[in-house]
């Protein structure tokens, strides 16, 4: 198996290697070594300039297969940060209500 998702297929669904029957039977087990398969099948995809192995691209290529497609939506900043403030109570609860709050709840996270 070449991909994350076909080895988590077959250890979730009694098709396991020998070697890793009692640990695809395991559930807390996070089958790392679907992981080690994966890029030991093709190390050449998963190896990038600075030696970081697992680039967020590759991880989801990796998983889902090469044919994947990622959609990603953006969206302002500022107008995420306001929504999030108001939408949960926690924030205001925490920061204060009103343009106080607001202010540092703004300054922390713009700061992260």
């Amino acid at each position: 198996s070449s991909t994350v998702q076909d080895c988590w297929r077959q250890c979730r669904h009694d098709f396991q290697p020998p070697e890793y029957s009692a640990q695809c039977h395991d559930k807390e087990y996070k089958l790392d070594h679907c992981m080690r398969r994966a890029y030991e099948a093709d190390k050449s995809s998963a190896i990038q300039p600075l030696g970081q192995e697992f680039t967020t691209p590759l991880l989801m290529m990796r998983a889902h297969g090469p044919k994947i497609k990622v959609v990603a939506l953006l969206r302002n900043p500022t107008d995420r940060v306001w929504s999030a403030y108001f939408h949960f109570g926690q924030f205001p609860k925490a920061y204060g209500d009103g343009e106080e709050g607001m202010l540092k709840y703004w300054n922390e996270q713009s700061d992260a």
